[in-house]
């Protein structure tokens, strides 16, 4: 059993013996506190990780498929080859994370800030990425963007 502390005051419990490897599909972890954890491996399919926080953390080869993680905070998150599939990423911050060969197909990135956000080799096929910031992100001839995007400099 491990126990993550919550923003929202609670403590949620999960019934799993590592952070890695673990099953937290479907599961409330609205602003659940996850910085620096090591979490590769995960599975978030349809998680409520609104405001969640994931500074630091090591978080690549996850699946994020459909997951709410508006307002989330990834600051220097590692999501290398973590798939984002579909999930809501309205508000949250990126800056400095790692997505390289990351899938953000249809992601719904509106008001998220990718500032220095490594996305060499990822697929950003998002929505709504004209309103995100992408000031700064560092990206590739293997990096996949939608028809016509023109990023600024």
């Amino acid at each position: 059993m491990i126990k993550i502390e919550s923003k929202t005051g609670r403590t949620i419990e999960l019934a799993v013996e590592s952070l890695t490897h673990a099953n937290l599909s479907n599961l409330d972890l609205h602003r659940a506190v996850f910085t620096n954890e090591v979490m590769s491996n995960s599975t978030f399919i349809n998680a409520d990780l609104r405001g969640a926080l994931f500074d630091g953390a090591i978080i690549n080869k996850c699946n994020f498929e459909q997951a709410k993680m508006m307002n989330a905070l990834m600051l220097g998150a590692d999501l290398r080859d973590s798939n984002l599939r579909s999930s809501s990423l309205v508000g949250a911050t990126l800056d400095g994370a790692n997505l390289r060969g990351a899938d953000l197909t249809g992601a719904d990135v509106a008001y998220a800030s990718f500032n220095g956000t490594d996305a060499r080799g990822a697929i950003l096929l998002c929505e709504r990425m004209s309103e995100a910031d992408m000031a700064g992100l560092i990206y590739d001839k293997e990096t996949v963007f939608p028809d016509g995007l023109i990023l600024k400099k």
